[in-house]
């Protein structure tokens, strides 16, 4: 259960591609209340990432790589081995981006966007895939080893910056 559920988030906080998901399932039939169990369950998580960016103005996609940390109460940290040195915190209210030793603090409440954002990883990361009311829409599937859940934001400025 623990790798569904880590597909589930990694695949929520980091752009998807085209591929094969598995088959289409509907989650009203008990993925729903299996999501929130094992969220419920999970305290802390860490595990290794691997983050692949498709930019409309690269010819090719970006990789980065890093360690991603959860701890219960909207805590989320990814902290980049490749590119060494970035890092992406989420505490509650704040979001911080450290980019080559510059770090910027953002209160998401004063950011659309980036209240958005939190919302999306906040959702992935509880289990409560509710936090993202009428600004997605979501596809469920799954395969022999894990669940995928691929959310398309619907709202024109976060499409610019994620596509899925």
């Amino acid at each position: 259960m623990k790798s569904k559920l880590l597909a589930l988030m990694l695949l929520c906080s980091t752009a998807a591609f085209a591929q094969n998901y598995g088959n289409k399932i509907d989650p009203s039939r008990g993925f729903s209340e299996r999501l929130k169990s094992a969220s419920d369950r999970t305290q802390s998580l860490t595990c290794d990432f691997e983050q692949v960016k498709f930019m409309s103005v690269l010819a090719k996609t970006n990789k980065s790589k890093g360690k991603f940390f959860y701890k219960k109460a909207q805590k989320i940290c990814l902290e980049y081995t490749n590119p060494q040195g970035n890092l992406i915190v989420m505490n509650g209210v704040k979001f911080k981006i450290q980019t080559n030793g510059k770090a910027t603090v953002v209160k998401m409440n004063s950011n659309p966007m980036m209240r958005q954002m939190g919302d999306m990883l906040t959702a992935c990361m509880t289990g409560n895939l509710n936090l993202f009311g009428n600004q997605s829409v979501s596809e469920y599937f799954e395969n022999q080893s894990h669940y995928t859940v691929v959310i398309t934001p619907t709202n024109r400025r976060v499409k610019c910056y994620l596509k899925q």
